[in-house]
């Protein structure tokens, strides 16, 4: 994953997930991840590396999450391997 990202990118992540609370209370982690990723293909970034970071804004902002199976197979897998 990147250190770096345009300023665009980041506002969409932030501003996805508000709407995404305001709406419903909960981030579907997932559905904002690929909308950012779908604004933003020019900067090529991954939907791994995006929905990590709208857990991270989400977690913020003390939101309840909606995660896939898949994604919490890999959030506990990355948990896990930042231990050791």
């Amino acid at each position: 994953m990147r250190d770096s990202y345009s300023s665009q990118l980041r506002e969409d992540l932030n501003s996805l997930v508000l709407a995404a609370i305001h709406s419903t209370g909960v981030v579907n982690v997932a559905v904002v991840a690929e909308r950012v990723r779908l604004r933003n293909l020019d900067e090529n970034v991954a939907r791994e590396d995006l929905e990590y970071m709208v857990v991270q804004i989400a977690e913020t902002y003390g939101a309840a999450m909606e995660f896939d199976c898949a994604l919490v197979a890999e959030m506990a897998e990355r948990a896990c391997s930042a231990t050791q």
